[in-house]
């Protein structure tokens, strides 16, 4: 999804590279988790994620309603 999301909308300048960015953090931390049985969130490190989520979310909303 980050790649389609990048030529489509980031190439274009439709979307902050930094939601490509973030969606492959979250991918990367999605994996760790899922594979290590020693990795565990901070708080901190989770109201972060919270925080950049609510972003993306934000930004792919804006371009679904700019879409129509």
């Amino acid at each position: 999804m980050a790649r389609y999301l990048e030529e489509k909308y980031v190439a274009k300048g439709d979307l902050p590279k930094e939601v490509v960015f973030l969606l492959d953090r979250f991918r990367n931390l999605r994996h760790t988790d899922l594979y290590r049985l020693d990795f565990f969130a901070s708080e901190d490190e989770a109201r972060e994620a919270i925080k950049s989520a609510e972003f993306v979310i934000g930004e792919i909303t804006r371009i679904l309603e700019a879409e129509g």
